[in-house]
């Protein structure tokens, strides 16, 4: 199928949900709901527009600003609750966007987490083997804090041994965060920079990845319970709700203390809804999460969820199943049992959606196979050297862009020719959010450590 007729059929998809909302009940600003008037002095939005990725193909570039938008949502929500209107389709919508809006700060947090303790390691524990700094690791310093001892000697080293092992990383984000009991956590979001840089001086920069993985599973708690709470056999069937439903999915595939509340999900109509809407080219991204999970937790046979996949027409979709169950069970198959495809080949398919989430899967696994370098090299050659822009091509689009990017910048970092290009890309989506301006000082930091112009001494370290 090629690019034309997916871009058709995603275009009537969208025209319709647009079609809905202009012809359909009115129940947004100056239209009454219910004998209840929801016309007030502050604006209100559509909240899907505002969290959808736009490379800038349509108009000016937006970069997902979730945390932005999540406090914008938050706040509408309460407006309406505060009036008294429990009760309109334009509430329902914005709990939907809202339960959206913290799955994707979830994950992205999950891969700030990610980012942040591998940029840690390659200071403290293990040099990457690119180097161009004979002093790394960073040894400790007189100087160094209380709390930047206890990161740099016991936080980072478990991180960077459960790594090793091939814990997955929810795991060891859980590990971290067993003092996160409710979503409290979440509302000291405006102190995230303060909280996780524990030292900023001549004798070391520090970072805290703790901080990101607390957020991470507060987050999650509050989607699971706002998901509960105001969205489990309460929508009507929408575009919208069934794409809450495949992100709520996604969000029981860690606990299998959950795997009974799974099972209960995926009934027969849920799964008729997977093979229509991978038929319509709907959702793409999320529907192949959710079958790689119920095929997982052995909710769906493996034959059936390969079926589902294919109904999109894309090439690799097996492949792309494969790598997706083997990263949730954490049991990677030996690099031979693929047959890996180069870039150019998964490049050349015309699917916006199932390519740049195979390429970033394969340079996962690449990188969990002890291929670092190949990893490296695969994502940094997605992004610069077949791109004349970021995010990369103006047709790739992107469930998540903010967590692609963080991942990718994760596994390229390896090449410190890119490093500027990375920090570059990802300066453009931290400007609203102090939790991630707080990891661009640490990728600073170390672009110029862990690859000097000259070979001075390193701050931080000893001979």
């Amino acid at each position: 199928m090629n690019r034309r007729t997916i871009t058709l059929a995603l275009t009537i998809a969208i025209l319709i949900v647009i079609g809905y909302k202009i012809f359909g009940p009115k129940t947004g600003p100056g239209h009454n709901d219910g004998g209840r008037d929801l016309q007030t002095k502050s604006a209100h939005f559509d909240p899907f527009v505002q969290i959808e990725f736009n490379n800038g193909d349509y108009g000016e570039s937006n970069y997902q600003k979730h945390m932005e938008n999540w406090l914008l949502v938050e706040k509408s929500i309460d407006d309406l609750v505060g009036r008294s209107i429990t009760s309109s389709n334009y509430l329902d919508s914005l709990k939907i966007a809202r339960f959206m809006l913290e799955c994707y700060i979830s994950d992205t947090y999950m891969q700030a987490f990610n980012l942040a303790s591998k940029l840690s390691t390659d200071l403290y524990i293990a040099p990457p083997p690119t180097t161009t700094n004979p002093q790394l690791p960073l040894r400790f310093s007189t100087d160094f804090t209380t709390h930047s001892r206890k990161v740099v000697s016991e936080i980072i080293p478990m991180i960077a041994k459960n790594t090793q092992m091939g814990i997955p990383l929810w795991q060891t984000v859980i590990q971290l965060s067993m003092g996160v009991l409710s979503k409290d956590k979440c509302s000291n979001v405006d102190q995230i920079t303060d909280a996780a840089i524990v030292q900023d001086d001549s004798s070391a920069f520090v970072l805290d990845p703790v901080v990101y993985a607390e957020l991470t599973k507060c987050f999650r708690m509050q989607a699971i319970e706002h998901y509960q709470d105001d969205l489990l056999g309460e929508m009507n069937e929408s575009v919208e709700g069934f794409a809450s439903q495949l992100k709520y999915v996604s969000l029981l595939a860690d606990d299998i203390n959950d795997f009974f509340t799974l099972k209960e999900l995926a009934d027969s109509h849920f799964i008729a809804s997977l093979k229509d809407s991978s038929l319509n080219l709907l959702y793409m991204e999320d529907i192949a999460n959710s079958v790689a999970v119920l095929v997982f937790r052995e909710i769906l046979p493996l034959d059936e969820g390969r079926k589902i996949l294919a109904n999109t027409n894309f090439l690799f979709s097996e492949l792309l199943l494969d790598l997706l169950i083997s990263e949730a069970s954490g049991q990677l198959e030996p690099i031979g049992s693929y047959n890996i495809p180069s870039l150019g080949e998964v490049t050349g398919i015309d699917n916006p959606i199932l390519t740049p989430m195979l390429v970033i899967r394969l340079a996962s696994y690449l990188e969990k196979s002890d291929h670092p370098l190949e990893a490296s090299s695969l994502i940094n050659s997605f992004w610069f050297h077949d791109a004349n822009t970021f995010p990369p091509k103006t047709y790739w689009w992107f469930n998540n862009y903010p967590k692609f990017l963080i991942e990718s910048y994760g596994l390229g970092r390896l090449d410190g020719g890119q490093l500027p290009l990375w920090v570059s890309a990802y300066y453009s989506i931290s400007g609203s959010d102090n939790g991630l301006t707080a990891i661009l000082e640490l990728g600073k930091y170390y672009n110029m450590i862990v690859f000097p112009r000259t070979p001075a001494t390193t701050a931080g370290s000893s001979n």
